[in-house]
């Protein structure tokens, strides 16, 4: 399809030329000196020349077809915008709160967060009493780095993860079975780069487990690290120390969204439906690589996911919300206080 060019019609220039012609055969030719009509008559000749050459021009100016293709969903580098929100497809997370922490990103990209700082959990020691301290009130983390901010964000149990505006990933907190990402177990006091995400790879959303960290890179893979007892890191039960991709997501599928939780992670694939791995993971069983959960519902897609201790619950499209896994304590939602190994609507929202 080519897009209309500016400037009247081409229709409307010819049926004005053509309507000016026909008028010319009304004039009473023999009323009318032969020098005048050869004059007349080189006058409408012009015009018309001036017309066509006019349209030529126009048609000249038209613009090519279009190159760019119509998504359903738009590239993950378009889809995220500032928010917080963590695990929706919508928005960026820039308030997270860990087990007894909270940080949140400010509108200068600066991260503030408060509560317990065990491990360093809060990105800035004390410099009267090092790491462990607890602060009532939002204190700024350490530098991410010259001229370098945060725009995504996340907190685990006792550590904290930030992508930065570069695309890079920045941890601190407990370093325990490398959930920071940096190669090593120790903890970090102050923000610290992760290893590599890969030749040429960036992060565009993140989401700390309690022990263990997974972020969703520009071409739609996951990469995670920290302790994998549970298949949480999707690489087969092994703790990783630095980003290491996870199994595949299935053929020609990539993830948009994702969230951590305890022992289990779980993401929202580019088509709409939910693949988990670790943990109870809405499958029948742990999975140590990603796999399916069951039908969201007829026609039903995920928009917005959240994991905690042991389940998960997504937003769908219509509105509704649909939880599994441990149901002991009626987090499912369902009226009942039984697991569910499938994705199960809640209740009644009002």
């Amino acid at each position: 399809m080519r897009r209309l060019s500016t400037g009247y019609p081409e229709g409307d220039l010819f049926t004005s030329t053509n309507r000016y012609k026909a008028d010319t055969h009304g004039i009473n030719m023999r009323s009318i000196p032969k020098t005048l009509f050869l004059s007349f008559l080189m006058i409408v000749l012009s015009f018309s020349a001036a017309i066509s050459s006019l349209n030529e021009s126009t048609e000249l100016t038209d613009l090519e077809p279009l190159d760019e293709p119509l998504y359903t969903i738009l590239p993950i580098a378009d889809l995220n915008v500032s928010g917080f929100q963590e695990g929706s497809i919508f928005t960026d997370a820039t308030l997270s709160s860990g087990h007894r922490h909270t940080c949140m990103i400010l509108d200068n990209g600066s991260v503030s967060c408060w509560g317990d700082n065990t491990n360093g959990a809060l990105g800035r020691p004390n410099p009267s009493s090092g790491w462990n301290f607890i602060t009532t009130t939002p204190v700024l983390t350490s530098s991410f780095g010259a001229g370098r901010t945060a725009v995504a964000i996340s907190a685990g149990a006792y550590h904290t993860c930030a992508i930065l505006d570069n695309g890079s990933v920045s941890c601190w907190g407990y370093g325990g079975y490398g959930r920071l990402g940096n190669g090593g177990t120790s903890n970090q006091l102050t923000p610290t780069l992760t290893s590599s995400l890969g030749q040429g790879r960036t992060a565009v959303a993140i989401s700390a487990g309690s022990s263990h960290t997974c972020a969703l890179l520009d071409n739609g893979l996951v990469s995670c690290w920290g302790y994998g007892g549970n298949g949480q890191l999707g690489t087969q039960g092994v703790d990783e120390l630095t980003p290491t991709l996870s199994g595949s997501l299935g053929n020609g599928r990539t993830a948009i969204a994702l969230s951590s939780g305890s022992y289990h992670t779980c993401a929202i694939l580019d088509n709409g439906s939910v693949s988990c791995w670790g943990g109870i993971a809405g499958t029948d069983g742990a999975s140590a690589t990603p796999s399916l959960t069951g039908s969201l519902g007829v026609g039903r897609t995920a928009i917005a996911l959240s994991s905690g201790y042991r389940f998960s619950c997504v937003i769908l499209d219509n509105g509704s919300v649909s939880c599994w896994g441990e149901g002991g304590k009626g987090q499912i939602g369902n009226g009942f206080t039984s697991d569910q190994t499938t994705p199960t609507l809640t209740s009644s929202l009002g």
